[in-house]
């Protein structure tokens, strides 16, 4: 009487038993099924045995120390280092001197525009054609000995004494707006020689 058929399941154990053994020694496994119908795996086939044998190729064992490729996954290598070269340093001291010519120029023009105002302000005291007014004055007659006697009148006051009254030319507004912008020259620029200065003492621009 034959055996009966083993399961499916129990044939599946088998095959994975011999993988198992076979994958650390051998490339390949046999498969065969002998005259009662049994399924048998080896990794070689029996003397005499003349029914069919099916081979079954394994993956070749890696190597020690190599982890397999898994299926599906991409080994992107890390990104290449690249140096990076440092800036040159910068020579503090050349800075240093650099900013204190600058600041000694700044200095040196400062004083130059003050000295300009300063000289344009003692020479605008004269009195232009196009800033006088013309005004009558009375008083004492030796006070227009430099009138011209031809423009003057005579007359005398609640005392009896004789007045004079003659033309006189007397600064108008144009004169005084001159000089007023000419002072304020003068002090912007002592502010800005004093400001320089003070930059110069801190050494920042």
């Amino acid at each position: 009487m034959q055996g009966a058929r083993p399961s499916l399941a129990a044939a599946c154990a088998a095959a994975i038993l011999v993988f198992a053994a076979a994958g650390a020694c051998a490339q390949a496994v046999y498969r065969w099924t002998d005259a009662d119908g049994k399924v048998h795996y080896g990794d070689r086939i029996p003397k005499g045995f003349t029914g069919a044998v099916t081979r079954i190729e394994t993956d070749t064992p890696a190597a020690p120390g190599v982890a397999p490729a898994t299926p599906g996954v991409q080994v992107i290598a890390p990104p290449k280092r690249t140096e990076v070269t440092p800036p040159p340093r910068e020579d503090i001291a050349k800075q240093r001197r650099e900013t204190r010519e600058k600041l000694g120029e700044r200095v040196s023009l400062a004083r130059e525009r003050l000295a300009a105002a300063r000289k344009k302000r003692e020479d605008g005291d004269e009195l232009q054609e196009d800033e006088h007014q013309v005004v009558q004055q009375h008083g004492d007659p030796a006070r227009f000995a430099n009138v011209p006697r031809s423009n003057c009148t005579f007359s005398k006051d609640n005392t009896g004494r004789v007045v004079e009254m003659c033309p006189t030319l007397v600064p108008g507004e144009a004169y005084w707006d001159r000089i007023r912008n000419l002072d304020d020259a003068v002090k912007s620029a002592e502010e800005e020689l004093a400001a320089a200065q003070e930059a110069y003492r801190r050494g920042v621009d």
